[in-house]
């Protein structure tokens, strides 16, 4: 598809750079929420299963996938967080295609907000949603503008859930894991102990 082929060759003109990891610090990091804010130094405890699944799509299921693909998800990210279905749908679900995946396959049909907030606003005109010959443009350089700041604003950290079950980082966090719980049960019985001996 020539859309395609031209939305693709402008975004790789953008050098948008990949959104950085972290290692779960046991001592640090909650075990649940996978964004951490650079700019604050802080892991935001937001409830968000759209959140969550955007930070392992980054972490774990991009990885090592096409570039190509990667940038058909990056704008697909982009245009469904800001409301924008209308545009470049028939675009984005041929690169999709093209590397085995579909639009849909990402995040559940009622998702919404599935992008951190960035400090610089989008300045895409949200209320003319008029497709236009040239709005597929306008879209691929805000979407790559998004993501820039993004990775300048946001790390991923490779919570538990995202650990491969067999690497010594999961060892190492069941084991702390495993002594915490002990010592929590511990603390409980020696309640329970001094409030049933009296």
């Amino acid at each position: 598809m020539k859309n395609w082929d031209k939305i693709w060759n402008l975004w790789q003109e953008q050098n948008v750079p990949d959104v950085k990891t972290r290692k779960f610090d046991f001592a640090k990091h909650n075990y649940y929420y996978p964004w951490f804010e650079t700019k604050e130094n802080s892991q935001p405890f937001i409830d968000s299963n759209p959140w969550r699944n955007t930070a392992y799509h980054l972490s774990k299921s991009l990885v090592d996938k096409s570039p190509e693909l990667i940038a058909a998800y990056k704008i697909y990210a982009f245009v469904r967080n800001y409301s924008l279905y209308d545009f470049l749908v028939e675009e984005l679900n041929f690169a999709m295609r093209k590397h085995n995946n579909t639009l849909h396959s990402w995040w559940s049909g009622n998702a919404k907000n599935i992008l951190p907030d960035i400090s610089n606003p989008v300045r895409i005109n949200y209320q003319n949603q008029v497709q236009s010959k040239d709005k597929w443009k306008e879209i691929t350089i805000e979407a790559a503008g998004y993501w820039k700041q993004l990775a300048k604003e946001w790390e991923i950290i490779i919570i538990p859930d995202f650990m491969d079950r067999d690497s010594e980082e999961y060892g190492n966090y069941q084991s702390i894991a495993r002594k915490q719980s002990e010592e929590r049960e511990y603390q409980e019985y020696l309640r329970l102990k001094k409030k049933f001996e009296k």
